[in-house]
């Protein structure tokens, strides 16, 4: 699927199937995205600021230069992820899988890490 650049600002796309597909620079600001399975997603540059990621697989996708400001990634498989540059100001990812997760030159101000291998 290719949804570069869509506006879906507080689109409900819950437990969606968007493996491999194309999400950059795509708005996804206040969106319920909770359990969407996006492994391999391309998401650079996207906007999720605020949006409900919580239980949604994320491996392998890449994230970065993404607006994550806020947003809920509770028990989120982030494993592989690349997060490089994305912005992940106030995000609790205590819960969140992290093995291998690229944060380098991640905004974490203000995030919450777990303890040990938070940077894979």
């Amino acid at each position: 699927a290719r949804l570069d650049f869509a506006d879906l600002t507080q689109a409900n796309l819950h437990a969606a199937a968007l493996v491999d597909a194309d999400l950059a620079q795509v708005n996804c600001a206040q969106a319920n995205l909770s359990a969407i399975h996006a492994i391999g997603a391309y998401l650079a540059g996207a906007n999720l600021s605020g949006a409900d990621l919580s239980e949604a697989d994320l491996r392998w996708a890449n994230l970065s230069k993404a607006d994550l400001t806020e947003a809920r990634l509770d028990r989120s498989l982030l494993r592989g992820t690349n997060l490089t540059r994305s912005n992940l100001q106030n995000v609790d990812l205590r819960s969140s899988f992290l093995l291998g997760a690229n944060l380098r030159h991640a905004h974490v101000e203000g995030a919450l890490l777990p303890p040990s291998d938070a940077d894979g």
